[in-house]
């Protein structure tokens, strides 16, 4: 027979008693660990924001990228032919800093909707509606982009609902990487190894923060470490992702922020 309504309640408040219950500590640790995650974005911590420099930027490559290298390891230590999708949780991370960057008279308020229009991310000022943006994984901006005018119409739809005739130009894409994406879009924000910013509609709202956020692409941590990805993983250090962070940034979440309140 399975547990009854107080038996799920008590492992729901992650207090399980052995000695009262015949749950296992360990076994319930997924949910555990998924709550502590979830808690974690609502500690919000705007101290220290330096944003002449690149260390927010840093810090979300730092999230990003070991999320993805734990859907790594998870991947091969699970047998699961497919990692995790983490578009919920990039957008939670990208609202998540921009929380942290922008104080009073400033408001972030994720997927609220009028009508059937529902932006990603909403940002209020002085309790107006300000600045509007939708966030994507690679795959997500594949889909969009391979399609004319998607862009453009995503972007009228959306600020047409929420934005006053003052603010329509208030709203961006971003992009967690434009790694694995059709040549053509990537060369208009990378050339001759090095970053470029597109002067037209819709690109120059565009901001592919990252060029590669998942070491499972990245060769040093692959071929160069004489690594099958598809069995194994290596270990890597916090000074390799700091190395990483600074070699795959490409549109600083910085100059974001600066957009927003300039």
């Amino acid at each position: 027979m399975g547990a009854d309504r107080s038996d799920m309640v008590i492992c729901a408040s992650f207090e399980v008693k052995e000695h009262i219950m015949n749950f296992n500590n360990e076994r319930c640790q997924i949910a555990k660990a998924y709550n502590n995650m979830i808690t974690a974005f609502n500690n919000i911590n705007g101290n220290n924001i330096n944003l002449k420099s690149r260390n927010i930027s840093k810090e979300i490559y730092w999230q990003v990228f070991q999320i993805r290298y734990a859907g790594w390891k998870h991947r091969v230590d699970f047998k699961r032919g497919k990692k995790h999708s983490i578009a919920d949780i990039f957008q939670d991370i990208i609202a998540y800093y921009l929380k942290a960057c922008l104080q009073e008279p400033y408001e972030v308020i994720l997927e609220k909707k009028i009508g059937k229009v529902q932006p990603d991310i909403l940002i209020n000022k002085n309790k107006k509606p300000h600045f509007l943006i939708e966030t994507k994984t690679n795959s997500g901006w594949n889909r969009m982009a391979m399609e004319k005018g998607k862009l453009e119409e995503r972007m009228k739809n959306i600020a047409d609902a929420f934005l006053p005739s003052s603010k329509k130009e208030n709203v961006i894409f971003i992009l967690e990487h434009f790694d694995n994406i059709r040549n053509d879009f990537k060369s208009l924000f990378w050339s001759d190894g090095s970053p470029k910013t597109p002067k037209n509609n819709p690109y120059k709202k565009t901001y592919p923060l990252f060029i590669q956020t998942d070491p499972y692409y990245l060769k040093e941590y692959t071929i160069d470490k004489n690594i099958n990805r598809e069995i194994e993983y290596p270990e890597i250090t916090d000074k390799e992702i700091e190395a990483s962070a600074e070699k795959y940034i490409l549109r600083p979440f910085e100059d974001i922020i600066k957009l927003i309140t300039g």
